[in-house]
């Protein structure tokens, strides 16, 4: 699988906690928190070179900011393919 067919898919994964993120019930939070944390964390280790620190504290407290971040490294990763692309 390549980097950008992770990231949407990664995209996709957070996009589903969304729900789980706000709700009342304690268990289904926390739950949805914990994944929702490694997976920014994970994902800020992996594209920390295209993301500021600032950028990711601003995810730990903003879901729709994490989720246009993920938005704009796969725009900037399928900028990549197709350049390479047109240079070959």
């Amino acid at each position: 699988m390549s980097k950008l067919e992770i990231t949407k898919a990664i995209f996709y994964e957070v996009k589903s906690l969304g729900k789980d993120l706000i709700s009342s019930n304690e268990r289904t939070y926390d739950s949805a928190e914990k994944q929702y944390y490694q997976i920014l964390t994970e994902f800020y280790a992996e594209n920390g070179d295209m993301l500021s620190p600032h950028d990711y504290e601003i995810s730990k407290r903003d879901y729709e900011y994490f989720l246009k971040l993920i938005e704009l490294v796969a725009s900037r990763l399928e900028a990549e393919k197709n350049r390479r692309a047109l240079l070959h």
